[in-house]
């Protein structure tokens, strides 16, 4: 496959746009553009034909504004937004905004929408008020490859906070999310299944938010409104603007040689620990949002937390709302934090692991479990604990008015008894549970991996779930494909690197592929 790996190069494009920029900052009542903001700004328009990474704006058609910090603009087509950056659109107003190759995020009129997490691996975007509607591609059923159907969870979570509801996307399909006002927060599944505070939404279903309850009715998909049309049209065109890449340069040329068109690809990089290693060091974090913080044993403040930090016993983590963390308290031994939640590392070393919630909620996934290897592991709130002595799933919860320990998988003590299958300690006797996840926060915790599934050969050690899945994504993210735009349409179009099998889910093929002979 011929593909040329390179940095964005500068263009004209580039200048007509920040030309753009002037006239908008003397023509229109926003705050003109500072030095500084203008030279910012220019680093995100796209400048080549094919991208591969950044959340850019693809088609815009009304009046919508854009918010960095303190400057504020009209949304223009090919503008990349980054973490932290608002967009508010008019009564008449709709843009669609390019995702991880491959998916999309439409943006309907009187729309709020702010980005809080702009890598591929933890999208995750805020709703005030409105109406976006996601497509997201995948591959026919019959079309996948050994490897995709073995591993698959193939797919990165895409994350929706709205003032009553939190919502999980994790598979190809349609999806529409309505907010209105503070009260209610609606999700429309037209293909796949969506999960919102901790209940799944199923294909041709919607569920609404409200408070603290969550009511289903069947979706009216017959009636779409013109926001639904709207989106279908550009899901139509965007198949049609593929196809056409057969005609133009370099498909032609490529056709004509008997290879595979050249593109100049921008390398593909992503922020992490890398899905080949397994750290033997302890406290080592390999999963933070926005929002987590770290206090120091040594110190009296708190500090953003991030996967460059190593984890020391005293250590105190803390998370905002919806933020959430993973680390790896020992090797094999993954430690998650839901958001609003505090936890103490009261001990960390050879000799011991302790762990104390202060609030929130906790879950220790211990893949493999060697006594004569592992410290005393010792796990709990701030009136009860219980001794780790297998391998398993453990849950820790401290709400106001209500402190539990659940043993889901595996066996721990309890005041010298032994709390085997799934156990829960709280308020009163003992009692027996069915194991079953309850909340977004178990659903994040399986998607990140729990437990061992994989080994090569008898007696190997084998892959944990938490190693496999992570690999498995990169690759998904990695080899999936990128964004073209031809200059004739002016906008671009989803291109896959080597399958001519993935399909929207409004129908049609992305059958134009840069090396479908592979």
């Amino acid at each position: 496959m011929n593909l040329r790996p390179g940095k964005l190069h500068s263009g004209n494009c580039h200048h007509r746009n920040l030309f753009l920029l002037g006239l908008l900052a003397l023509a229109h009542p926003y705050v003109a553009l500072c030095a500084p903001m203008r030279a910012s700004l220019k680093q995100t328009f796209a400048s080549s034909d094919a991208v591969v990474t950044g959340i850019r704006a693809n088609v815009v058609e009304g009046d919508l504004s854009y918010q960095r910090a303190e400057t504020k603009i009209r949304l223009e087509a090919g503008l990349e937004l980054k973490k932290g950056d608002s967009l508010k659109s008019g009564s008449t107003a709709r843009a669609e905004l390019l995702l991880q190759p491959g998916n999309y995020l439409r943006i309907g009129e009187n729309t709020e929408l702010r980005v809080l997490e702009d890598q591929y691996d933890r999208l995750s975007f805020q709703i005030d008020k409105g109406v976006v509607s996601f497509e997201l591609l995948g591959k026919e059923s019959d079309r996948y490859n050994l490897v995709d159907s073995l591993l698959g969870q193939g797919y990165e979570i895409i994350k929706l906070v709205t003032p009553t509801a939190e919502t999980f996307i994790t598979q190809p399909g349609i999806f529409q999310i309505k907010v209105t006002g503070d009260e209610h927060t609606e999700v429309s599944v037209q293909k796949g299944q969506a999960l919102i505070n901790g209940w799944g939404v199923k294909e041709k279903r919607r569920a609404t938010a409200t408070g603290g309850a969550v009511t289903f009715t069947k979706a009216d998909l017959k009636s779409e409104g013109s926001f639904g049309v709207w989106c279908r049209k550009r899901a139509e065109r965007l198949i049609q603007a593929n196809l056409l890449l057969k005609k133009t340069e370099p498909w032609l040329k490529a056709h004509k040689d008997g290879g595979d068109p050249l593109i100049k690809l921008p390398t593909f990089d992503r922020e992490g620990v890398s899905p080949y290693l397994v750290s033997a060091r302890q406290g080592v974090v390999t999963f933070a949002e926005s929002g987590v913080e770290l206090k120091s044993n040594n110190k009296s403040y708190w500090q953003s937390l991030t996967i460059q930090h190593e984890l020391q016993a005293g250590d105190g983590v803390r998370t905002g709302p919806y933020s959430r963390v993973e680390l790896m308290t020992l090797p094999d031994i993954y430690l998650r934090l839901d958001g609003a939640s505090e936890l103490k590392l009261e001990q960390l070393s050879s000799d011991a692991l302790s762990l104390q919630l202060l609030r929130g909620s906790f879950i220790l996934d211990i893949a493999r479990f060697d006594p004569e290897r592992l410290p005393r592991i010792t796990i709990g709130g701030p009136s009860r604990s219980v001794t780790v002595v297998q391998a398993g799933n453990y849950r820790v919860d401290f709400k106001p008015n209500s402190e539990e320990i659940t043993v889901r998988e595996g066996a721990a003590l309890f005041v010298g008894r032994v709390l085997a299958g799934c156990s829960r300690i709280s308020v009163g006797p003992i009692s027996k549970c069915d194991g079953k996840r309850s909340d977004n926060f178990d659903f994040w915790s399986q998607y990140r991996g729990e437990g061992t599934v994989y080994k090569p050969v008898r007696g190997a050690k084998g892959w944990t779930e938490a190693a496999r899945l992570t690999l498995t994504r990169y690759h998904q993210l990695k080899h999936l494909g990128f964004w073209y735009r031809d200059a004739a349409l002016g906008y671009y179009t989803f291109v896959p690197l080597y399958f001519k099998y993935f399909q929207s889910p409004y129908g049609g093929s992305y059958s134009t592929a840069l090396s479908p002979g592979h």
